[in-house]
């Protein structure tokens, strides 16, 4: 099963728009899987809480791996 894997940043004031992305990535899922695609979206509220010589920030880069995303999607507000 080939695997995309998304990174979603944002500040935590947008929950209601993370939430959306999360349920956009999840209908859309068992679509894709059945034709061998999962879409693996990484969220810093995943993160595993621990410890890490950069802050609790080092840690959540370090479980999204920024650096192997496929896309990597950024969401503000003015």
């Amino acid at each position: 099963m080939e695997k995309i894997q998304v990174v979603l940043a944002s500040p935590s004031d947008l929950a209601d728009e993370r939430q959306m992305i999360k349920d956009l990535v999840n209908s859309l899922n068992p679509l894709y899987m059945k034709n061998g695609i999962c879409i693996d979206l990484r969220m810093w509220e995943n993160s595993t809480p621990g410890m890490n010589a950069d802050g609790p920030q080092g840690l959540i880069d370090m479980d999204l791996e920024i650096t192997n995303a496929d896309l990597f999607v950024c969401i503000g507000k003015k």
